[in-house]
């Protein structure tokens, strides 16, 4: 008896904070949003009104464009602790969208974001069972994925180990070519 009041009791505490937690008065950033999905789904109360409002705000931050687009420290902080609850998945949501943003703009990137992105994408190939030392006729022979699928991008981008190359600027022979002398 006891333990059907404790659990009625924390329903209507739960019903009450629902109501009273309107995440539009809340300035939340991605991680946020992200933490309090994850941890809401955690708590075993499933999707509810205010997971969804944040899953819905999250998809709003990452479908952002120009001066409210998601920078690329959320995006690292976003993967960080989707990796640190155990969530750094490829079936989670925006994960290949934010691995091919920061692919895109990798000559932009500073080191420690380098450091931080080269991590998550080794965990991820690891996550499809790729292994980046694969040789290029085993991948030639029997290609992981379909050509063109999100997964088969990051497996090639853990296979050319994106994050650690050097900058075009460094490399450009183009803007090098005084240098030379």
């Amino acid at each position: 008896m006891h333990e059907r009041e404790s659990s009625s009791h924390f329903i209507s505490h739960w019903q009450r904070v629902l109501r009273l937690l309107d995440l539009d008065r809340l300035d939340a950033e991605l991680p946020e949003l992200v933490l309090l999905r994850h941890g809401l789904l955690g708590l075993g109360l499933g999707e509810n009104r205010l997971t969804q409002q944040a899953q819905d705000m999250a998809e709003a931050r990452c479908m952002a464009r120009g001066a409210a687009a998601v920078s690329m420290l959320e995006m690292c902080e976003t993967l960080g602790l989707l990796r640190t609850i155990g969530r750094l998945t490829p079936d989670e949501p925006f994960v290949f969208d934010f691995i091919r943003s920061a692919a895109n703009n990798v000559d932009r990137l500073r080191r420690g974001e380098r450091v931080n992105l080269r991590g998550h994408l080794e965990h991820l190939a690891k996550q499809l069972a790729f292994d980046p030392g694969t040789s290029w006729e085993e991948l030639a022979q029997a290609p992981p994925f379909p050509a063109g699928s999100p997964e088969a991008a990051l497996c090639l981008l853990a296979r050319y180990d994106w994050f650690s190359r050097k900058k075009r600027a460094q490399v450009s022979w183009y803007r090098n070519r005084g240098r030379l002398r």
